[in-house]
């Protein structure tokens, strides 16, 4: 998975501004690191080692434990785990690479398109002055 990783990154890389603007490609390129981060083994793998039940332990690996990476000022030595959000965002990347894979006659199919469960449940924060029984109420 590992080449499949610096040719994803590489096509990030090239696509023209009109393609994707630069800060959807500085998110993708962030998701890639995430990877790295939270799955150790991930750039030795092979694709067909890849599966719901190896991505299901990913997912209680990295929602538990995170990326490891503490702030200088931070006064305790606990870490935690990256939001849901962030872990399904990398997920939609190991998507993408299995894509590669598969295109490249690697594997045979992308084992994680029809598994929806996998990702982590997320419940966005409301934002503050978007909706909501005050705006309903309120004159103008």
């Amino acid at each position: 998975m590992g080449d499949f990783l610096t040719a994803y990154r590489a096509n990030i890389a090239n696509l023209a501004g009109a393609e994707m603007s630069k800060s959807r490609k500085t998110r993708l390129l962030q998701h890639t690191r995430y990877i790295e981060k939270t799955w150790p083994a991930f750039c030795s793998l092979h694709p067909s080692d890849i599966n719901p039940t190896t991505v299901a332990t990913w997912r209680s690996h990295a929602l538990s434990q995170g990326t490891g990476y503490r702030p200088p000022s931070s006064k305790t030595s606990e870490t935690r785990g990256k939001s849901p959000f962030s872990f399904n965002a990398a997920l939609d990347c190991v998507r993408d690479l299995l894509d590669l894979a598969v295109d490249n006659a690697s594997i045979h199919a992308n084992v994680l398109v029809d598994h929806r469960k996998i990702k982590a449940s997320y419940k966005p924060k409301r934002r503050r002055g978007h909706g909501g029984r005050a705006e309903m109420f309120s004159r103008s």
